[in-house]
């Protein structure tokens, strides 16, 4: 349906969109739901193969649902695919994403960066596994001048957290922050992190000792070759 364009996503958005978004409202946020999880995975697939842009009203529909998730969810894979399908709605329409506002007022620029740093402070390494690609995503989407001040501070915090994962797969997650800033901005990338402190040690002894321990570990032909272009 995706492939075939027109209204024909369109059409499909409208009818799976209620059915997705109310299964969120039926889990407990503090307990394993399955149907909440297959939500959030079949949400995720739907922002992923969509349209750029994606139909108007996607972001208003599903970003409620999905940041109650993010901000207040435990099980693990639940996190993991809200984060994906937050990853796949920027991949496709940031324009709308940046423009949306929830019913505090928050642009959706800030209410990201408010789920990414949950994930980063308080996640496992599992369940926060894309959190880096959400990030990578919003660096790259967002730009400098959009980010302002939250660049550094993003930045900081991706650094922190890659300077305690363990898990390969996160540590290749938090990786791609930098590999991304690095394709166009090394020098200045290079620069901000040897300004760092992380645990008493140089931030880019830290971020470069995890980025090439584990670089036997990563997969994925783009993330690899955006990882050693100029690691």
């Amino acid at each position: 349906i995706a492939h075939m364009g027109g209204d024909a996503y369109v059409n499909l958005c409208a009818k799976v969109l209620p059915s997705l978004t109310a299964a969120f409202d039926v889990g407990n946020l503090t307990e394993e739901n399955a149907l909440t999880n297959l939500a959030a995975e079949l949400l995720g697939v739907l922002a992923e193969y969509g349209p750029e842009p994606l139909p108007p009203g996607f972001v208003a529909a599903t970003m409620p649902k999905l940041t109650r998730l993010l901000l207040g969810a435990t099980d693990e894979e639940l996190l993991k695919a809200a984060t994906i399908a937050v990853k796949n709605i920027i991949a496709h329409d940031h324009q709308q994403l940046f423009e949306w506002r929830d019913d505090t007022g928050k642009a959706g620029l800030e209410v990201v960066l408010l789920i990414i740093s949950r994930l980063l402070s308080s996640a496992s390494d599992h369940a926060a596994g894309e959190v880096g690609s959400l990030a990578a995503e919003v660096v790259e989407k967002a730009g400098h001048e959009r980010l302002g001040p939250y660049l550094e501070e993003l930045l900081r915090s991706v650094a922190a957290r890659l300077a305690t994962a363990e898990q390969a797969q996160f540590i290749q997650s938090l990786t791609l922050v930098f590999a991304r800033l690095s394709l166009n901005h090394a020098s200045e990338v290079v620069e901000f992190l040897a300004r760092q402190s992380i645990n008493n040690q140089n931030g880019l002894q830290v971020v470069m000792a995890k980025w090439l321990e584990n670089s036997i570990n990563f997969a994925g032909y783009d993330e690899i070759r955006q990882k050693y272009v100029k690691p």
